[in-house]
């Protein structure tokens, strides 16, 4: 249902990186959850290999 380009995927992702939200607040919804840690490692890997 959801995907990486979602809207509510991107909301929860800035939410959670901004420390609005922590990721354990985010629902569990279909595939929400698991959409936004794909997108938060991506996120994460990109910094990473910036350095």
């Amino acid at each position: 249902m959801f995907n990486e380009d979602s809207i509510c995927v991107d909301v929860w992702c800035r939410a959670v990186v901004t420390g609005v939200h922590p990721y354990s607040v985010v629902p569990d919804l279909y595939n929400l959850r698991e959409e936004v840690s794909k997108k938060l490692e991506k996120m994460e890997e990109k910094s990473v290999s910036a350095k």
